[in-house]
């Protein structure tokens, strides 16, 4: 199994693209993921997630995670990468939490949310201010309607996963 340790330090990165399998990862980054077409499965920890069209989810930095793609139709899915620093307000509670469970299902997810997503994969350059907001308002959604556990229950004993989060 080949583990990936990524350092992305770009502020703020959004990938709109076909997914593919990626093996376990982690990275400082906070990782958003939401699904625009098909589906995909999100591995967090030692738990696997099936999101669907339209499913939101959320990986702290530093959470070991992995894609799998098993679906025949073509899936699509929003990426964004956010340097965690940018967010000073939130920076303490996304080094010691996690989301117990980090997706949420198309009908729960705030209209707010999918609207920043879309508005932050499609501009290229823009207002940093307003870029920031709406990543603000993504997390304050975040943290408001999803309940957070320590994020060292996350992890597994596995000498393999230890190795990574290493």
């Amino acid at each position: 199994m080949l583990l990936v340790y990524e350092n992305r330090t770009d502020g703020i990165v959004a990938e709109w693209k076909k997914p593919v399998h990626l093996p376990p990862h982690l990275h400082e980054a906070i990782e958003v993921v939401y699904v625009t077409d098909g589906d995909i499965e999100l591995g967090v920890g030692q738990e696997l997630y099936h999101m669907d069209e339209g499913d939101f989810a959320i990986v702290f930095p530093n959470v070991i995670h992995h894609y799998q793609v098993f679906g025949e139709k073509e899936s699509k899915v929003i990426y964004l990468y956010l340097d965690p620093t940018l967010f000073p307000s939130y920076y303490k509670e996304l080094q010691i939490y996690s989301p117990k469970n980090p997706v949420v299902k198309k009908e729960q997810v705030h209209p707010d949310v999918v609207n920043a997503i879309k508005y932050l994969v499609e501009i290229t350059e823009g207002n940093p201010m307003l870029i920031q907001a709406y990543v603000q308002m993504i997390l304050a959604h975040v943290f408001a309607e999803m309940p957070m556990i320590d994020k060292s229950a996350v992890g597994s004993d596995d000498l393999i996963y230890n190795a990574v989060e290493y």
